[in-house]
């Protein structure tokens, strides 16, 4: 038996070592993270889904305002801006009036309520007509001659007007003119003393000239005021004597004014009013006196020189 003499000869090829495990991650302080539970699991079943039907669609996320009619539109009213607004304003009045002569001392005096009824139509290119008309009536207090309480006493009065807006960044003006008649009507009585207190008539043409200056408050109101002064063109005195005798007419000239502040909206308007009216002394008429009551057959009559003082407060709602 012989020993193999070949030599052991070393294996130079490198050893392969399985990787080390992974080790958990930790925190700075060594303490192991836990981990979720992940697992990849193989898509076997992966079911589309349904399409919708195909006479579905789908809807907006918004729905459009439903559309108004052209009634409505024509009931809304216009934005409250500093130009003169077409429409009608029906209005009331409640103030305090005075008419005095002075030569004689007469005075009428008391309440009186009234009504307004104005239509504007805005032209275009800032240019306005206007027609109004007014009404007022009161019962007042009778002192001169002796007394007479309730005195039936009205005024009536009608205009045509044409102006234009000249409109500014924070104020408007609007100067206007036209052509206005007015009516007034005393009731006649006996005073306490026994003296006839005649019924009269008043008439007057005249020709307004004003301005309306506006400023705006707020989106949805304004202030709107009026400063206006009245030339008397013509005057017409009627006076009904008693006893007999004729009624005898006059002419008169003279002036007013007429002023107002008023709050306005774009549904209605509220402020104060004045007016003032000075008629001077007509010419002297002559006449024949059946019952002499002048002291002869012929007499003469004048009416004395008188102003009227109104102020108070008035209400109007605009309609578009």
């Amino acid at each position: 038996m012989f020993a193999s003499s070949a030599p052991v000869v070393a294996s130079s090829a490198p050893v392969m070592t399985p990787p080390a495990p992974l080790s958990p991650p930790t925190t700075s302080s060594g303490e192991v993270l836990a981990q979720k539970n992940l697992q990849l699991r193989p898509v076997t079943d992966v079911t589309p889904a349904p399409a919708p039907p195909v006479n579905q669609t789908a809807q907006p996320a918004y729905r459009l305002p439903p559309q108004q009619s052209t009634a409505a539109l024509a009931a809304m009213p216009e934005p409250m801006t500093l130009a003169t607004r077409s429409g009608i304003d029906l209005g009331a009045q409640i103030s305090y009036y005075r008419y005095r002569t002075p030569t004689s001392g007469i005075t009428l005096s008391g309440p009186r309520y009234g009504g307004t009824l104005t239509g504007t139509e805005n032209l275009g290119q800032g240019v306005f007509v206007t027609a109004d008309g007014g009404y007022a009536i009161g019962w007042p207090d009778y002192k001169g001659n002796g007394d007479l309480d309730n005195l039936r006493d009205y005024t009536w009065d009608a205009r045509a007007l044409i102006g234009k807006d000249f409109v500014f960044e924070n104020f408007a003006v609007s100067p206007y003119t036209g052509f206005a008649y007015r009516y007034r009507n005393d009731a006649h009585g006996t005073s306490n003393s026994g003296v006839a207190v005649p019924e009269r008539e008043n008439e007057i043409f005249y020709a307004p000239v004003g301005i309306h200056p506006r400023v705006p408050i707020n989106d949805n109101a304004r202030l709107t005021s009026t400063l206006e002064y009245d030339f008397v063109a013509s005057g017409l005195q009627t006076t009904h004597l008693s006893g007999g005798d004729p009624t005898v007419h006059n002419e008169e000239s003279g002036f007013g004014f007429h002023v107002d502040l008023m709050y306005e909206t774009p549904y209605w308007s509220i402020g104060p009013y004045g007016s003032y009216w000075s008629l001077n002394t007509s010419n002297a008429k002559t006449y024949h006196s059946p019952s002499s009551t002048c002291g002869s057959t012929t007499c003469s009559f004048t009416e004395t020189y008188n102003h009227t003082i109104e102020g108070g407060v008035q209400f109007k709602v605009h309609f578009f």
